[in-house]
């Protein structure tokens, strides 16, 4: 019985390894990266006192300014025509990825139930055991879907009873046996879904898509060594020994160490050559049997090429993503996919071998899914997009998460995102050329230092429709010196700046000098605050009514007859229509536009 037990056991840890490795290299990465971030942009701030002083003169007979409170109780639909419009775009992108989904399960329903029969099996099991392996690519739509766990229980309940309806009528069997054979379905498809369920969680997607080539290079290299040892009539039988195996460990860790210090030095041509050179003679060692000991060279090649190689691919699918073509979402959900297409394949095994069937489901995914997403793209290709600065204190990262997730089915459909990082976001808004940076040891090359460097980052910020109807989330990493510079800059050319200030207390310096800054120089129907139980109202009131009561004459704001800032009491979904709603309308607004913003930095 223990060793059942331990045997099972075993078998669940070994599908959990991969993802699991994946979570504990997670760790490690957001422990270093948010370190780096951490201590390169918390520096000197004394300067904020004096900055302050730039913000505002005097400015005489200004109407009082309103807190305009935005605090809906319960649940609303959308007013404004802009949200409307992106719920829908939303609402398109989930059925796409739905769509998808259920031609995969078909698809896989049909290929296993074929490749059962054609291995002997009669046609009521096949069709038992492809409706029982189908739970995997089901429940994997539901997670895409991101419906409600209610929806998700009917929807499993459902399913359940589907199954047991098949089993009990088509396939005649007693009501108990039918249950059984529920429940040996489950266990039969458990091991894939704990690998699935970790796959899934969003912590990991960042080094998940990051490294997505890697499933792609170790493919081709077994695929390509299996080629190569066909054609050259090598066999493995009583090759595999102690001293075989010291020696790969050796040829691997020397390959792989030689080429990562090439890329960090940027030399990869030279190595390239080099490798090439000592995998022919360790080839012609190996031909010409002179001894094994000489074929090391060959391994350190082989194993040095195949880094060299994964670092093109992460290269490459850096700028493909850069262009918008591969999203974070879709490319976590092809990965996925793709791994579920692996654990379903012995299902669909004909006589206990391979079937090149199998990939079939993932094809019919990929194709359906790419199609109908690029026809949507090429529908609202055509407008004009928004540009949204959102500003924030730099504590409760859980909440600015929960924040991101909102605006990404939301404003992103109308526009895009620019922020500065800061260790609340800073793994949440990781891009691909970051993620490359820190690999190679050069991050500090991301953050801007100065005036001109400013410039430059801004004006080439992405503004690009991606595959999935969202507009970028730019992420900018600035030094203590030039922050406040990237900020002014950003809400001059901001249609609307939204700045969350929930857990706002006197010691974030750094948002009191925002606040009084798009008090000053953002057209105040452009400006919606967002706050909480944990916001210092007094203190926001105080911040505002300074600022206010420095107002320059050739502020934006400086004639408004009833001047009034939105301020939304966020408590989770009974406010998130007001916030959407107080969001979108800003971005519409008719009073002046970026261009006076532009005026004031620059003549101020």
């Amino acid at each position: 019985m223990l060793e059942t037990y331990a045997s099972a056991i075993g078998s669940y840890a070994i599908a959990a390894a991969l993802p699991a490795g994946l979570l504990v290299l997670y760790a490690i990465f957001r422990w270093r990266y948010l370190r780096l971030v951490k201590r390169t942009i918390y520096g000197d701030t004394d300067g904020l006192a004096d900055h302050d002083d730039e913000l505002g003169g005097v400015q005489r007979n200004l109407a009082p300014l309103e807190l305009r409170w935005h605090e809906r109780r319960g649940p609303a639909s959308p007013t404004s025509p802009a949200l409307v419009d992106a719920l829908r775009r939303t609402r398109s992108m989930r059925t796409a990825l739905l769509v998808a989904g259920a031609l995969y399960l078909l698809t896989s329903l049909i290929v296993i139930w074929h490749g059962r029969a054609a291995g002997g099996d009669s046609q009521r099991a096949s069709f038992a055991v492809a409706f029982s392996a189908t739970l995997q690519p089901f429940v994997l739509i539901l997670v895409f879907a991101r419906l409600r766990w209610t929806v998700w229980l009917a929807l499993l309940a459902a399913w359940t009873m589907v199954e047991f309806l098949l089993f009990a009528g088509a396939l005649r069997l007693t009501p108990r046996i039918a249950a059984l054979a529920i429940v040996k379905g489950f266990d039969t498809v458990s091991l894939g879904m704990v690998c699935l369920a970790l796959l899934v969680l969003r912590p990991i997607r960042p080094l998940l898509i990051g490294f997505a080539p890697l499933i792609a290079v170790l493919l081709l290299f077994a695929v390509g060594l299996n080629l190569l040892m066909l054609a050259l009539d090598i066999q493995l039988t009583g090759a595999i020994t102690i001293r075989a195996v010291a020696g790969g460990t050796v040829a691997a860790a020397l390959g792989i160490a030689a080429a990562v210090v090439a890329i960090r030095k940027n030399r990869q041509r030279a190595i390239t050559a080099l490798f090439v050179a000592a995998a022919f003679c360790g080839a012609a060692a190996i031909w010409l049997d002179v001894g094994m000991a000489l074929a090391l060279p060959l391994g350190v090649a082989l194993h040095g090429l195949l880094t060299l190689m994964l670092w093109v691919l992460l290269t490459s699918l850096r700028h493909f993503k850069s262009a918008g073509h591969l999203p974070d979402e879709i490319l976590h959900a092809l990965v996925c996919w793709f791994v579920l297409t692996g654990l379903m394949a012995p299902f669909a095994a004909i006589g206990g071998g391979f079937s090149w069937w199998s990939l079939l489901p993932f094809v019919v995914y990929c194709a359906t899914l790419i199609t109908m997403l690029t026809r949507q793209r090429m529908a609202w290709s055509a407008r004009t997009p928004k540009r949204l600065l959102l500003l924030r204190t730099f504590n409760q990262p859980a909440a600015r998460g929960q924040l991101l997730n909102v605006l990404d089915d939301s404003w992103r459909r109308a526009g895009r995102i620019d922020l500065v990082v800061g260790t609340d976001l800073a793994i949440r808004t990781l891009g691909p050329l970051v993620l490359e940076d820190f690999l190679l040891g050069r991050v500090h090359r991301q953050f801007i230092k100065n005036a001109s460097e400013a410039h430059q980052r801004l004006a080439e910020l992405p503004n690009r429709l991606a595959l999935d109807g969202r507009y970028p989330l730019n992420e900018l990493h600035c030094l203590p010196s030039v922050w406040r510079l990237v900020v002014t800059d950003l809400s001059a050319a901001a249609d609307v700046v939204m700045m969350d200030l929930r857990g706002f207390r006197a010691s974030n310096r750094g948002a009191i000098f925002e606040l009084s800054l798009i008090v000053s120089r953002v057209p105040l129907s452009r400006i919606v605050l967002l706050v909480d139980a944990t916001t210092d109202e007094q203190l926001l009131a105080d911040v505002v009514q300074r600022a206010w009561s420095q107002l320059r004459s050739g502020s934006p704001n400086a004639d408004l007859v009833q001047p009034a800032i939105a301020v939304v009491r966020y408590s989770k979904r009974r406010t998130l229509a007001a916030m959407l709603d107080a969001l979108f309308t800003a971005a519409t607004a008719t009073a002046e536009g970026p261009a006076m913003g532009r005026e004031m930095r620059s003549g101020g």
